[in-house]
């Protein structure tokens, strides 16, 4: 593996080659499950759309490592966001909790 001297290529080069792997195909996990999120955000009943803000709350953490691994700052900073109304989706659908039934 070649380093060039750009910052984020010089970045990669000090990960390990198993890591930067992982990173580099982090996107398409998170673009199933975010999929995913949303079949069941659009669900009739409130526990699965419990679980589809689950979906798309993982989605976003996944998109969070991925931004920050490419240094996409705007994509971080929507995903953050995504992540504060994933937990409002959560609190509202609080009542799909098994202890609320």
């Amino acid at each position: 593996m070649s380093c060039a001297l750009n910052r984020v290529q010089v970045e990669r080069c000090a990960m390990p080659e198993w890591l930067t792997l992982v990173f580099e195909h982090l996107q398409w996990p998170a673009m199933a499950i975010a999929l995913a999120g949303a079949w069941y955000v659009g669900a009739d009943t409130p526990r699965q759309r419990w679980w589809g803000f689950w979906g798309f709350l993982v989605s976003n953490i996944l998109w969070v490592g991925r931004a920050i691994y490419i240094h996409e700052y705007a994509l971080l900073i929507m995903q953050a966001l995504f992540i504060i109304t994933s937990v409002r989706g959560l609190v509202r659908n609080r009542s799909a909790l098994p202890s609320a039934q």
